[in-house]
């Protein structure tokens, strides 16, 4: 028997519908270094395609690391150091982090 989280993961994962030229992109950009900005109005899927972008990298043997810029600390140099490879991070909810803190 499929624990909720799982069942509830699975159900995310088939409703998620659309954005195939995003989905290419990352796919590409998982090849070569480099920056993708996801951006747009509050509730039109940002997360959404950032919980996808995930699944595709892990299926790529790299698997992604998810900040959440809600519980960071705000300023320069305050974006996690990542270790253990080549990973892709996915930065979520980064509207509340200035541009300067990301560099």
């Amino acid at each position: 028997m499929a624990v909720l989280g799982e069942q509830l993961r699975e159900l995310r994962a088939r409703s998620f519908v659309g954005r195939e030229s995003e989905m290419s992109l990352f796919r590409t950009a998982l090849a070569e270094p480099g920056l993708i900005f996801v951006h747009g109005a509050g509730g039109v899927g940002k997360s959404a395609l950032l919980e996808a972008f995930a699944h595709l990298a892990a299926a790529a043997g790299r698997p992604a690391v998810r900040v959440d810029a809600r519980h960071m600390r705000l300023g320069p140099g305050t974006m996690p150091t990542v270790t253990g490879g080549d990973r892709p991070v996915l930065l979520n909810s980064c509207l509340r982090c200035p541009v300067t803190c990301l560099w």
